[in-house]
């Protein structure tokens, strides 16, 4: 019973790999190999994840088809890295808002540092900055990174592609092959009769739809990261903008000049912020020196005076010694 269960397994795998070599024929990458059984049913696989139930077995339902229009399109995932300054933070950041969302895209991530209860409540200058992992829909993302330059200065931009087209292909395939493996294994599992076969199949079923699970998750990640375009955006406010690179030595001149004389200015604001701060203190401390200074002085008059006083005694004791002598 079990050598003809045996030869009936390889012969509809062999089918079924036959069958599978036609439908993957349209992807860049060819099948996996086409596993080898043996006569105690086992036999080696690849990759994957979990969902429908066949004889206590837990599988994942198999993905929608795709178009037809799809299985040739490039697979290319774009990626970008961006710096914006701006005056004008809180407008900036409102900007962006509907930027984003104007594009059909969302934030994934922010955080904004920078301005404290104490420097604000003082007046200190503290400049905020924040930072954005926002994901863009591909055919948008082009758009929103030259819109940019709208909420503000954009001194550093850089842009990255990679292209996972043969990657992405080669993996449909293998799934494609494992899902033929899973039907040919199905069929064999309702014609067991001996339960020795029944969990031989089943153990290799499991096996084959682990790796189904796991290809299906790749290719739904993939397509996430296809379809929506990352930018990691930090928008950072300043008090002027960084200079352009391409300016003459007296605008780069006069860049300094007023870049030093606004370092200046607030210099200054923080040093009479800082004084006005600090002045009741300071006032206590005059007094206090007032006050110690004479007290101090008369505390070294008085034992100048006890010193000397105690060497005339001495004196006039040694001179009464000598007179009896």
């Amino acid at each position: 019973m079990k050598k003809t269960a045996a030869a009936l397994l390889s012969l509809l795998l062999i089918v079924s790999l036959c069958a599978c070599g036609a439908k993957s024929s349209d992807f860049i990458a060819e099948p996996a190999a086409a596993p080898v059984m043996g006569a105690d049913w086992s036999y080696s696989m690849e990759t994957a994840d979990s969902g429908f139930g066949v004889n206590g077995i837990s599988v994942a339902a198999a993905p929608e088809e795709r178009p037809a229009d799809e299985l040739n399109a490039d697979k290319i995932i774009y990626s970008a890295d961006a710096t914006v300054e701006t005056t004008d933070f809180d407008a900036a950041v409102e900007a962006l808002k509907q930027l984003v969302e104007s594009c059909g895209g969302f934030i994934e991530s922010s955080s904004i540092s920078g301005a404290n209860y104490y420097s604000i409540s003082r007046g200190y200058s503290s400049n905020r900055t924040a930072s954005y992992v926002i994901r863009i829909p591909s055919e948008n993302f082009a758009a929103v990174m030259g819109t940019l330059s709208t909420l503000g200065n954009v001194p550093y931009s850089h842009t990255y592609s990679t292209n996972i087209t043969a990657q992405y292909y080669d993996t449909a395939a293998r799934l494609s092959s494992y899902r033929a493996q899973e039907e040919t294994l199905l069929a064999l599992l309702d014609r067991a009769e001996d339960i020795d076969d029944v969990i031989s199949v089943q153990s290799e079923l499991a096996n084959v739809r682990y790796q189904i699970e796991s290809l299906e998750s790749t290719l739904r990640n993939w397509d996430r990261r296809v379809n929506y375009s990352s930018l990691n955006l930090s928008l950072e406010e300043v008090k002027v903008y960084t200079p352009e690179s391409q300016l003459s030595f007296g605008e780069k001149l006069a860049n300094s000049f007023r870049s030093g004389f606004v370092n200046f200015c607030e210099g200054a604001k923080d040093f009479v912020l800082w004084l006005a701060e600090s002045l009741p203190t300071l006032i206590l401390l005059a007094v206090i020196v007032a006050v110690a200074l004479p007290l101090g002085k008369k505390l070294r008059a008085k034992r100048k005076a006890r010193k000397a006083a105690k060497a005339e005694a001495k004196a006039a004791k040694k001179a009464e010694k000598q007179a009896e002598a």
